[in-house]
């Protein structure tokens, strides 16, 4: 498994997890960046579960790193489910996970 691969499965655990807790759909009273900072510990914790062999303060980082980076790509994120999350994911894999992810 590439490094891109599951990275890809990682962030759509982490993003699906904002649909679950918050259970939100499209509306026009929604605040996106509320509900983002909302579940923003919620999710860079579920993102570092799925690596719980790492280091800890560097998956917090790149956790960090890749919901930053989600939110300024699209602040509607938030919103999105199934395959329209996918997609999202899969078409900004490159800058979500850039080389600043490392850093």
């Amino acid at each position: 498994m590439t490094v891109s691969c599951r990275i890809f499965g990682l962030l759509s655990v982490v993003s699906l997890a904002v649909f679950v807790l918050a259970g939100c759909a499209r509306a026009k009273n929604t605040n996106c960046r509320e509900l983002f900072e909302k579940y923003y510990e919620v999710n860079v914790a579920a993102f570092m579960r799925t690596m719980p062999a790492a280091d800890s303060a560097a998956v917090r980082k790149k956790a960090e790193y890749a919901l930053d980076k989600m939110y300024r790509i699209d602040s509607t994120f938030v919103l999105m489910r199934g395959k329209e999350l996918d997609d999202f994911i899969r078409v900004n894999l490159p800058a979500i996970v850039g080389a600043d992810a490392e850093d």
